[in-house]
């Protein structure tokens, strides 16, 4: 709904070019939507699924149902995060989660970490329990699927999402995949690229050092953050531009 209002409502140019990026958490969201919509566009010949000249996922951290435990999950970002996320999505919204399921909620407040937390949320995203909600959103159940042009950046000092992630075999999907890494899966999906940086945290890749912290935006003459990834992504978003145009 969201594409086809951006689309056909706010863009005066219905045939502009639509790129889709997302950082942390967020490429999940990139990844799992690209899955659905390219098998649907090339396996089902369904035209209404939305397209996109090129993707990017910056510092992603793969297979969802152990990506927030506490050996992935750094300390002390997980011993950190663990109650500002109980605080900002439930204790502010409790009366409201409760009358939905007061169960879930006791679990989510009594979540000794990250994972535990996701795990006991999946009522409220639809799902009966951590089980069929992560069979259905896993991004990495269907990797394969994807035939959009799409960026994957990690950095191997990423405190959040540590690098290994990416050099594991898939837990949800070994049928699929078989003995693959992640790493192997986007080196045989059609238009998938990874890379990895030696330094870059978790989502920064800041680059310049304190006396160059900004840089010229390449898109509109304007100033952007020094980043490393947002200079890659804007680059790999023009390349595919230029080989992709059919998919605008």
């Amino acid at each position: 709904q969201v594409y086809w209002h951006v689309k056909s409502e706010l863009l005066q140019n219905n045939d502009a070019p639509m790129f889709l990026w997302g950082i942390s958490s967020g490429s999940a969201v990139v990844i799992a939507g690209l899955s659905e919509w390219d098998r649907r566009y090339e396996k089902e010949g369904d035209t209404t699924a939305p397209r996109f000249v090129a993707a990017a996922a910056v510092s992603p951290g793969y297979d969802t149902r152990r990506v927030f435990s506490p050996e992935r999950f750094r300390y002390p970002y997980n011993q950190i995060l663990n109650p500002l996320v109980k605080d900002h999505f439930v204790l502010q919204n409790e009366e409201l989660l409760r009358r939905f399921d007061s169960s879930a909620v006791d679990r989510m407040l009594a979540a000794s970490n990250l994972q535990e937390l996701v795990d006991a949320s999946a009522p409220f995203a639809g799902y009966h329990n951590a089980t069929s909600y992560y069979d259905r959103e896993n991004p990495v159940n269907d990797l394969l699927s994807i035939t959009t042009p799409t960026f994957v950046l990690n950095a191997a000092d990423d405190p959040c999402c540590r690098i290994g992630n990416l050099y594991e075999t898939s837990s949800s999907s070994p049928a699929t995949y078989g003995t693959m890494t992640y790493a192997d899966v986007t080196r045989a999906s059609k238009r998938g690229l990874v890379a990895v940086t030696r330094y870059g945290s978790h989502c920064p890749f800041l680059d310049g050092g304190l006396f160059s912290p900004l840089t010229r935006d390449p898109w509109n003459g304007g100033y952007m953050l020094n980043s490393w990834s947002d200079r890659a992504t804007i680059e790999f978003f023009e390349a595919a531009l230029y080989v992709y145009s059919e998919r605008r």
